[in-house]
Order: structure tokens, then sequence, then C-alpha cells
């Protein structure tokens, strides 16, 4: 097989199906968050993924959800390639045959760990989707749909019949990484610093930066904004509140610190955001 394969087909803008071969260690820059639900399948190899504040092995036969606007990245592990499928869809791609929060995974990401007898099932499903995909042959579109349907059925009837804990296995060198993280999830309305951090995790300064970057994707300070801006948009969206109490319940002493981050993150103020995502005549 080749160093890389790449191969990707799209149905207008709400539907994606990629197949992925590479040789090597690979590891994607940043965590990022997107509108769609994504589906990754590893067929070969192994991966490291990364969702919101913890991290988890991810091995051949493996399938992960991610629902959309949690925070996510990849990056490599003890086997130095991997090949995977990764679906993005929109959630009124199938709206026409299902309900989405029919799905138990429709509030949340997770990692399916499928029994050896269930992978040849899943392998089939995807395989008929990626085959649609790249033929297109008459009423592709409608089978595409009809097999998606039918993956994320199977998925739901794995769930319920195994009951399963999604995303239970995490990857023992993140440990204290995701100790970390998940406090500056549950606490980032208070001062956190790096410096602070490290005393109560009893880690040096220097090491906490280095190694907080190579497996997050991102600086502390960097990381930190991420989930303060992240919690301000649902207050934004969600409440009324005026916006000097946002910024401080979420972290930010100072109003016009809160508004330059926010603008530089989200491209708009949070007003702005507000008046976009909000429904009702009444601003702050």
């Amino acid at each position: 097989m080749e160093d890389a394969i790449d191969n990707r087909f799209s149905i207008e803008d709400s539907f994606s199906i990629q197949h992925l071969y590479m040789k090597g260690q690979h590891n994607m820059g940043q965590s990022h968050q997107h509108s769609y639900y994504e589906l990754f399948y590893l067929i070969d190899g192994e991966r490291v993924y990364y969702i919101n504040n913890k991290a988890y092995t991810v091995k051949k036969g493996d399938l992960v959800i991610i629902h959309p606007k949690d925070l996510h990245h990849t990056k490599s592990a003890n086997v130095p390639l991997y090949e995977r499928i990764l679906i993005y869809f929109k959630p009124d791609f199938i709206s026409s045959l299902t309900a989405t929060d029919a799905f138990p995974f429709h509030h949340s990401s997770m990692l399916l760990r499928l029994p050896l007898k269930e992978h040849g099932p899943i392998n089939k499903a995807i395989g008929d989707i990626y085959t649609e995909c790249r033929e297109q042959k008459t009423g592709f579109e409608t089978c595409v749909k009809l097999n998606l349907t039918l993956l994320l059925i199977n998925l739901q009837r794995h769930l319920l019949l195994n009951n399963q804990n999604p995303c239970e296995q995490s990857h023992p060198m993140y440990e204290k990484m995701t100790e970390i993280t998940s406090y500056m999830s549950k606490n980032f309305h208070k001062e956190i610093s790096l410096e602070s951090i490290s005393k109560k995790f009893f880690i040096s300064p220097s090491y906490l930066s280095r190694t907080f970057k190579k497996i997050t994707g991102h600086h502390f300070s960097e990381y930190l904004q991420q989930v303060r801006i992240k919690e301000a948009k649902k207050y934004l969206s969600e409440t009324q509140e005026k916006m000097a109490i946002v910024a401080d319940k979420v972290g930010f002493r100072h109003l016009s610190h809160f508004n330059t981050t926010f603008k530089k993150m989200e491209g708009m103020t949070p007003r702005q955001y507000r008046k976009a995502h909000l429904d009702t005549d009444t601003y702050n």
C-alpha cells in the first residue's frame, strides 16, 4: 500500500466521507469544533483522540462519535500508521428519515469499543456509503441517507444491548493533563494561571506548559480562553444578563478584556453574537 491515501466525497455541504491511510507520526495542530456530527471509524492502527477535557486510545474497530461544538483533535499513538473513515453530516441531512434526538449520542460525544463480531456489519455499512458516494449512480444520495440511518440505528442498538459506558477508557499518558483540563472546565470562573495550576497539581510551570501544548495542541492560556468563551456563548444565547456579569461569570475580571478576547476568537463582539443567537428584542 502507498504511504498515504486520501480520498473524499461530499454531498453539497450536508455530508462528506473521507478514507485516509497514512504511515508515520501525524498530529493535528489544535483542537477544533464544528456545527455537524463526526463519525471516526478506525480501520487499522491506533490513535489518541482528545475530546473536550479527556483523551482516549482509539484502536482498530473503534468508532468515535463527535457531537457538534465539542472540542477535539487526534494525535499519533504507539502504532506508526493508521487507516480511518471519517464521516461528517449535518443533523438535517437525515431528518426526513428519522429524528436525530432518538439516538443516545444526540447530546454527547462518545467512544464505542465494538466487539469483533460487529466489525463486519459496520464495515459493510460504511463501505456501502463510501461506494455510493464514489460511483454516484442514480439515487445515490437517497442510498447514502438510508445507509447512514441504518448505521446509526445499529450503533444505538449496540449501546442499548451492551449497556456500554461511552468514552470510559482513558490513555494513561494523559491522565494528569485530563485532571488539569477537567479542573479548568469546572473552575473557569475562578482565578486560574499556569503558576496556580502548577502548584495545585505539583508540576513545574515549564513542564506543565510544554506538556499541555503537546497534548492539547494549545498553549495553556489559549485553552483557558477557549473554555471561557465557550461558556460565555451559552450565557449570551440563553440569558439576557448584562455583559459585565457574563464576563465575570466566565472568569474575565475586565469587560474590555472579555470583549477583545471574544471578538478575536469568534470574529464578532459579544453583543453582536447575542443579537444573532438570542431570540428577543431586548439586549443588554
